[in-house]
């Protein structure tokens, strides 16, 4: 375990998903998922939704705490800048969140506020939301309905 969970771990980045991390490190798929779900029981890593432009996410409660945080929102600004060298806006960060909202999808969102243009990198926005509890993944199911 211990091996290749060492060979594994520089791969676990919150954007590789379990057959990338696998295809990265030559390690057999069972290997990477029973690491990682070892890793989970532990509490070292947490499992999070693989970014998807067309998902559909939803600001949680928890959200007013980025307007009250100064390290909440000092921790936002660096994890989601497009570049070191330019941090973006918190109004422009919590205006993202905030426009996260049933029936509108990441796509959506991006074509409204032009993340690049407020260099914000929005895998890392949804990212930081999504570990933070500030933003959740909305989740659609077919039902049938039978007469």
């Amino acid at each position: 375990w211990d091996l290749t969970t060492n060979q594994i771990l520089p791969y676990i980045d919150g954007f590789n998903h379990v057959s990338k991390i696998a295809a990265l490190t030559d390690v057999e798929i069972s290997l990477v998922r029973a690491c990682v779900q070892n890793l989970v029981y532990y509490g070292v890593v947490t499992l999070v939704p693989i970014f998807q432009y067309c998902a559909v996410y939803s600001a949680t409660p928890k959200l007013r705490q980025l307007t009250r945080c100064v390290g909440l929102q000092r921790q936002c600004m660096e994890f989601c800048a497009r570049s070191s060298r330019q941090l973006p806006k918190v109004s422009d960060l919590f205006r993202m969140y905030a426009g996260m909202t049933y029936g509108s999808t990441v796509r959506d969102l991006c074509r409204r506020m032009r993340p690049q243009e407020l260099a914000i990198n929005e895998r890392k926005l949804v990212l930081f939301g999504v570990l933070e509890g500030l933003i959740r993944r909305v989740y659609k199911y077919p039902i049938t309905l039978n007469n």
